[in-house]
């Protein structure tokens, strides 16, 4: 309940959401799952789309498994930058406070903005980073014929909104955030470029 509730408002971009996902350890997990369920709606809307051409043994012998493995690995390397970028080369500071069950859903109820002496920690980043892909769990719209070109506007949009706003929460300033943006692309870009560059010569 809630994990839903968290996801609910961090669609609304609610800033004081993500402050309690990111004072509460036991969001990790539910920050995986954000992202693992992200990843397979987008597939989803590929195979609807007919980007992509798998049969059921595949799926069931290695696609499940990879799909969530790359994301993981994606929303990893995202974390990784946003604290080296946002948080330790800019001395960032969470807005929440407290890390037990009870007083963080108080606070996040009550919407409270204390600001944290300490830095987030590399988890902190973690958690919000995964959350932040919410509106990605709409994926598979973009496989729907006559939606699929407008929902990947708004979820674009959406999405970045809610980036945003979840490293604000973390401290990070829009300029920071936007780097750090810039620069996930472009690692991903070349990562991609290599794989390319590398398969036909294997």
């Amino acid at each position: 309940m809630v994990f839903l509730k968290r996801s609910a408002d961090v669609a609304c971009l609610k800033h004081s959401v993500f402050e309690a996902i990111a004072a509460d350890t036991g969001a990790t997990l539910q920050a995986v799952m954000v992202v693992i369920i992200a990843a397979w709606s987008g597939f989803i809307g590929t195979l609807l789309a007919g980007g992509a051409s798998i049969t059921v043994a595949q799926l069931l012998t290695g696609t499940m498994f990879v799909i969530p493995i790359l994301a993981l690995g994606n929303t990893g390397l995202s974390c990784s930058l946003a604290y080296l970028v946002g948080i330790r080369l800019s001395g960032g500071t969470l807005s929440a406070v407290n890390t037990t069950q009870d007083i963080i859903e108080t606070h996040y109820s009550a919407g409270s903005h204390q600001p944290l002496e300490s830095s987030p920690s590399i988890g902190a980043v973690f958690r919000v980073i995964g959350f932040t892909q919410v509106p990605d769990s709409l994926g598979f719209l973009l496989g729907i014929p006559y939606v699929g070109g407008v929902a990947g506007i708004v979820l674009a949009v959406w999405g970045l909104c809610v980036y945003f706003v979840g490293l604000a929460a973390l401290g990070i300033t829009k300029t920071r955030a936007l780097v750090i943006l810039v620069t996930n692309w472009l690692v991903l870009g070349l990562l991609q470029f290599l794989l390319q560059s590398i398969g036909p010569a294997a």
